[in-house]
């Protein structure tokens, strides 16, 4: 993740032109998960008001490295792109320095791309988001995942209007 590509800079310019501020808050890591060990962000969409949309956001731990390693143009456009000077967490804070790992707070077109891409997952129905994404339409943790990308698919209306949409969806075609 030590990237920062054109569709990062043309949403993050996008959002901040339709007056959305992106925060990205780092919770902790969840090493001990022994199913995936993962850094996990609160991550929001604000307009000048309040909160449009609050989700977590998890990165697995191929993206941490040494804070020696991110490279300073990344940094900053990073802490450009987010309103936040820390923009870089640290995972072991307690480890001496040369052990210390860093993950990057994620970018706001990262988190955009995975909601967009969890939203358009329901559009045709429940049959048809088992069908593409191989569940069983007999499954109850199907129905549950297909209830969660009903949800994202509803705020996503309610916090951007649909030519926004298109605009994001476009800004990330082939992210």
């Amino acid at each position: 993740m030590n990237t920062f590509n054109k569709a990062d800079q043309a949403v993050a310019d996008f959002l901040g032109s339709i007056g959305i501020l992106y925060n990205p808050v780092y919770v902790g890591n969840f090493d001990h998960n022994t199913e995936w060990k993962h850094d996990l962000f609160s991550v929001s969409f604000n307009d000048k008001v309040k909160p449009l949309i609050i989700t977590e956001f998890m990165t697995g731990i191929g993206y941490r490295d040494q804070r020696s390693k991110f490279s300073m143009s990344f940094v900053t456009k990073l802490k450009n792109s987010i309103n936040n000077n820390y923009c870089l967490n640290c995972v072991n804070s307690g480890a001496p320095k040369s052990f210390q790992r860093y993950v990057a707070a994620p970018t706001s077109a990262s988190v955009l791309y995975s909601l967009l891409s969890d939203a358009s997952c329901v559009e045709y129905g429940f049959l048809d988001f088992c069908d593409n994404l191989g569940y069983s339409n007999d499954s109850i943790k199907a129905l549950d995942m297909f209830k969660a990308c009903e949800v994202t698919a509803r705020d996503l209306k309610k916090a951007f209007t649909s030519e926004q949409l298109e605009t994001l969806n476009e800004l990330l075609q082939g992210y």
